[in-house]
């Protein structure tokens, strides 16, 4: 939020976060201290930038991995990240077998996940949640959806909450081909 920006993506992301009310910019500056890691697995570079600069804006710290086999050697490495946004159609595989796969690696088994894809039919919503996603975000990625979904889960006990009917998401805001 102080810094210059440069492209045009940021400045969309920098006027919603700056339309907040100022409690939340407060809360948002004070999290900057208590950044919670965000791990953004997305091959698409368009949607991965725009999600990572709503998140950035917010005081997360993204990392961010274009393929299942990245996901994974950053989750090999990583601890600290807190939550997973997964798209599910990767390049190396898909990301119900990426979620299956650190689920039973004990370390990551309760790490929550928000699917983040374009399918928002009802067969696609229920295997995501079988699969052990705590949340669906549909593309293209409306901004306050994504951070609503994110606040949502930073607390253990959010992890249960079913936040999605079968395929219903809000029209989206963002730039276009998201």
């Amino acid at each position: 939020m102080r810094q210059a920006w440069d492209s045009g993506l940021e400045l969309v992301t920098v006027c919603f976060v700056a339309s907040l009310s100022p409690a939340l910019v407060l809360i948002f500056e004070f999290m900057e201290d208590v950044r919670m890691v965000v791990l953004v697995v997305e091959d698409n570079p368009v949607s991965s930038r725009f999600v990572e600069s709503v998140l950035r804006s917010a005081g997360y710290q993204v990392l961010v991995a274009q393929t299942k086999s990245e996901a994974v050697r950053v989750l090999a490495t990583r601890s600290d990240v807190g939550i997973v946004i997964c798209d599910i159609e990767l390049p190396d595989g898909s990301g119900l077998d990426l979620i299956a796969e650190f689920r039973l690696d004990g370390i990551h088994a309760t790490l929550p996940v928000i699917r983040c894809t374009s399918a928002g039919d009802g067969e696609s919503v229920r295997a995501a949640f079988a699969a052990g996603c705590c949340g669906y975000v549909l593309k293209p990625v409306n901004a306050a959806r994504l951070l609503d979904r994110v606040a949502a889960r930073r607390g253990a006990e959010a992890a249960a909450e079913t936040d999605i009917q079968m395929g219903q998401d809000v029209p989206v805001v963002g730039p276009a081909g998201l």
